[in-house]
């Protein structure tokens, strides 16, 4: 997942679910629907771009929006093999 070219990935949710991720995926918890603790988490990172995977209401994505407004999404198509490709270091909500 991203590691092996040198990309960075990083997640933000609850907590709740367990997941399987690789120990090299960066893991911030929180609720979305608090834009602090979205806000809390995210801290100085900065990201190439952000995917947004349980985006439930308005509100939810104005609280969003608002907390990443200095992200500047960078959404190129992805080569299927090699490492070459604009986004270094990405984020999920999920």
């Amino acid at each position: 997942m991203g590691s092996r070219c040198g990309r960075r990935v990083t997640t933000f949710n609850r907590g709740v679910t367990p997941n399987q991720l690789p120990p090299a995926v960066e893991r911030l918890r929180g609720n979305r629907s608090r834009p602090c603790e979205l806000a809390a988490a995210l801290g100085n990172r900065s990201f190439d771009a952000v995917v947004d995977m349980t985006l439930y209401n308005g509100r939810d994505a104005a609280g969003a929006i608002d907390v990443l407004a200095d992200v500047r999404a960078a959404l190129a198509p992805q080569p299927s093999r090699g490492c070459s490709g604009a986004v270094s270091h990405a984020a999920a909500l999920v």
